[in-house]
C-alpha cells in the first residue's frame, strides 16, 4: 500500500494569496500616507487627516506605521489649533512606541499651548533624554522651566550685529516666536459692549477679523484697532500689527511686575484691548493677506472634519455609553477666570508660588543632614512660607466676599435703596471680616488680613451712613460712532464720579451719620494697627514722592507705609464729605486730619 502524501494544505503564513494582499495593503498604505504628506503640505489638513485616517484603518494596532500616522494627525491637529486632539494623537502613538521622539515634542508643544507646562516640560525632558535631542529641544527644555519657576522666558533679545540682523538671529528670533507660549485674552469693544476671547500668540487677522464676527454677529463690517502704548488707535491690517500689540501687552506686564516686584508669571499678562468701529461698508474694512486668509479656511476645513469624525465615533442612542472623563477646560471658564481676577484683585497663583518656594526650602533642608545645626534655619524658613501659604489663603477667600458685597452695593446704588439687598451685603461682609480674622490667627503680624479688616469696616461705614454712588459707566464711543481718546474718557469718567458722588450725598440723613461714626473708627483702628505690624524699615522709607502723586521709579518698592496713610486720608474725607453734606459740625477737622 502506497504511502499517502502529506496534506495538501499550506500554511496561511506563506501561502502566496495571503503575501500578494500584504503586498496590497502596504502599497494602499505607503500611497495613503504619501497622500496625506501632501494634502499637508499644501496646507490642506482636513484632506491629509482624512487620507491618515483611512491609512490607519488598514493596519492592526501594533504595526510599525501606527506611532508615524498618529504622529502624523498630531501635526494636523496642531495646525488646526486642536491641541487637545494633538495630545490625544500623541498619546496613541507613544503607547505603541514609548520613545518615539516625534510624538514627545508635538505633545509638549500641544501641552505648551494649552498652558499644562509640567506635563510640557515632562515630554520635553524624555525627548531629550533619547538620541534625537536637538537644541530647539533643549532650549525648549530651559524656557518651560524658566516658565514654571516663574520667570521670563530666557531668549527674547534681538540678535543682531553692527550691519544688522544676522542670518542667525532671524532664525532664533523666528523659532522663538513659533515657540510663544502663551494663549492671551482680547477684550473687544463696540459701542457700550465688551466680549471676550482667547487666541494664541500666532493669531493671524484673518482669524481675529472671523471671531469677531462670531462675537457681533448682527454688527455689519467692522474695523479693528488697537491702543498703542502712545495712546494712538491703529488700524491691524494683518499678522505683524497683532504681533506688535501683543508685544506691547507683554512689555506692559513686564514693566508692571518690575515695578511691584517679583517676576511676571504667565497667566497674569492683561488682556489685549480691541476696539471695533463700525465701517459704512465692507469696502472701507482692510481685507486680509491672501494667504492668511487662505491658512484661515484651511484650518476652519481641518475642524469641520475633525467634528465630522468625532460625531461618527459616537453611540449610536440604541447604543449603552459608558460616561468618560472629560479633561478640556470650557472656554467659559477661562474667561470667568481672569474676569474674577481682574474686578478682586485676587492672585490665583500666589499662594501656589509660595508653596512651592516654601516645599523647596523644605527639600533644601531634607539634602543637608538631618542632624546638622544648617538644617534647623532653612526647615524655620520653610515653615513661616507654609505659614504665609495658609494665611494668604484665608486672606483670598475674604477677598472673593468682600468683591461679593461691593457687587451687591453696586446693584442697590442702582435700584436707588438696599433693603432688598442689606441682608445679603451684610453677611457677605460678615463672611469676609470672618476670613480676614481665620488669616491673623494663623499669621498675628499679616499686615495685607488687618488692612483688610479695615477695608471692611470702611465699606460697612458708608453702607450704615447710606452713601451708596451709583458706578460710573461711559461708553468709550460717541454719538458720532468715534472712539473717544483716552484723555477724554478720563475726564468723562471724573465728571460722572462727581456727578453720581453729589447725588448719593444729598440723600443722606443725620440717623445714617450716627450709625456710621463706630465704623468709621473701626476702620482706622484696623488700618493703624496694620501700620504697627510693619517692620521698622518699611515704616522708615521715605514717603514725600509717594504723597506728592509721582509715580515710583522702575526700582522703588510699594511703600507700604505711604500706602496705609494714603488710605486713612481717603477715608477721613470720605467721612468729612458724608459729616457736611448733612449739616454737622466737625467735617472741618476730619479735613485737616486728611491733609495732615
Amino acid at each position: 500500500m502506497a504511502k499517502k502524501k502529506a496534506g495538501g494544505k499550506v500554511s496561511p503564513v506563506n501561502s502566496p494569496a495571503k503575501t500578494a494582499e500584504q503586498g496590497d495593503v502596504q502599497a494602499q498604505l505607503s500611497n495613503l500616507r504619501d497622500e496625506g504628506n501632501k494634502h499637508f503640505g499644501a496646507k490642506d489638513y482636513a484632506k491629509a487627516l482624512e487620507s491618515y485616517d483611512k491609512a490607519l484603518k488598514l493596519i492592526p494596532a501594533t504595526h510599525q506605521d501606527k506611532p508615524l500616522l498618529h504622529s502624523n494627525k498630531a501635526a494636523c491637529h496642531m495646525m488646526a489649533k486642536k491641541f487637545k486632539e494633538a495630545t490625544n494623537e500623541c498619546t496613541a502613538a507613544l503607547e505603541v512606541a514609548p520613545g518615539y521622539h516625534k510624538a514627545l515634542t508635538r505633545r509638549a508643544k500641544a501641552y505648551e499651548n494649552m498652558g499644562h507646562y509640567k506635563q510640557a516640560l515632562s515630554d520635553v525632558q524624555k525627548a531629550n533624554k533619547g538620541p534625537g535631542a536637538t537644541p530647539e529641544t533643549q532650549e525648549a527644555e530651559k524656557r518651560l522651566k524658566e516658565l514654571l519657576a516663574g520667570k521670563r522666558p530666557a531668549g527674547n533679545n534681538t540678535l543682531a550685529t553692527a550691519n544688522g540682523t544676522t542670518a542667525a538671529a532671524k532664525k532664533q528670533q523666528t523659532r522663538q516666536q513659533r515657540a510663544q507660549p502663551y494663549v492671551f485674552q482680547a477684550k473687544i469693544s463696540l459701542d457700550d459692549e465688551t466680549r471676550s476671547m482667547h487666541m494664541t500668540g500666532q493669531v493671524t487677522y484673518a482669524e481675529l477679523q472671523h471671531a469677531v464676527r462670531d462675537k457681533f454677529p448682527t454688527a455689519g463690517p467692522l474695523i479693528l484697532k488697537y491702543l498703542d502704548k502712545e495712546g494712538d488707535l491703529v488700524t491691524i491690517t494683518d499678522r505683524n500689527d497683532l504681533q506688535v500689540a501683543l508685544k506691547e501687552v507683554v512689555e506692559s506686564a513686564d514693566k508692571a511686575a518690575g515695578q511691584h516686584g517679583g517676576p511676571r508669571l504667565p497667566n497674569m499678562i492683561p488682556p489685549l484691548r480691541i476696539h471695533a468701529t463700525r465701517a459704512k461698508s465692507e469696502a472701507d474694512v482692510p481685507p486680509p493677506p491672501v494667504d492668511e486668509e487662505n491658512q484661515f479656511q484651511q484650518i476652519i476645513a481641518a475642524r469641520k472634519y475633525i467634528a465630522e469624525q468625532a460625531l461618527k465615533q459616537q453611540p449610536k442612542k440604541d447604543e449603552p455609553q459608558e460616561p468618560q472623563e472629560q479633561y478640556a477646560v470650557d472656554q467659559w471658564i477661562l474667561d470667568f477666570a481672569n474676569l474674577f481676577r481682574e474686578q478682586t484683585g485676587v492672585d490665583p497663583d500666589k499662594h501656589l508660588d509660595l508653596q512651592t518656594l516654601g516645599w523647596d526650602k523644605c527639600t533644601a533642608a531634607m539634602e543637608e543632614a538631618i542632624s546638622s545645626d544648617q538644617a534647623e534655619p532653612i526647615f524655620k524658613a520653610a515653615a513661616d512660607k507654609f505659614q504665609e501659604v495658609a494665611a494668604t489663603g484665608m486672606l483670598q477667600w475674604g477677598n472673593v466676599h468682600l468683591s461679593m458685597a461691593r457687587k451687591f452695593l453696586d446693584d442697590a446704588a442702582m435700584k436707588g435703596t438696599f433693603k432688598d439687598l442689606e441682608s445679603r451685603i451684610k453677611s457677605e461682609f460678615d463672611s469676609a471680616a470672618s476670613k480676614y480674622k481665620e488669616a491673623l490667627g494663623i499669621k498675628t503680624d499679616f499686615y495685607d488680613g488687618e488692612m483688610q479688616l479695615g477695608q471692611v469696616d470702611f465699606e460697612r461705614a458708608k453702607l450704615a451712613a447710606g452713601f451708596l454712588p451709583e458706578p460710573v459707566r461711559v461708553n468709550p464711543v460717541d454719538e458720532e460712532g468715534k472712539t473717544r481718546s483716552p484723555e477724554k474718557m478720563t475726564e468723562l469718567v471724573h465728571e460722572a464720579h462727581q456727578a453720581h458722588t453729589r447725588k448719593a450725598l444729598k440723600a443722606l440723613k443725620v440717623e445714617g451719620l450716627e450709625n456710621s461714626k463706630a465704623l468709621f473708627a473701626a476702620a482706622v483702628k484696623h488700618y493703624e494697627d496694620a501700620i504697627v505690624l510693619l517692620p521698622a524699615e518699611e515704616r522708615n522709607k521715605p514717603i514725600k514722592q509717594q504723597i506728592a502723586g509721582e509715580p515710583p521709579g522702575p526700582d522703588e518698592d510699594i511703600n507700604f507705609y505711604a500706602q496705609s496713610l494714603v488710605l486713612i486720608g481717603n477715608l477721613l474725607y470720605e467721612q468729612s464729605q458724608i459729616t457736611a453734606a448733612v449739616e454737622q459740625d466737625g467735617w472741618k477737622e476730619m479735613v485737616r486730619a486728611t491733609a495732615s
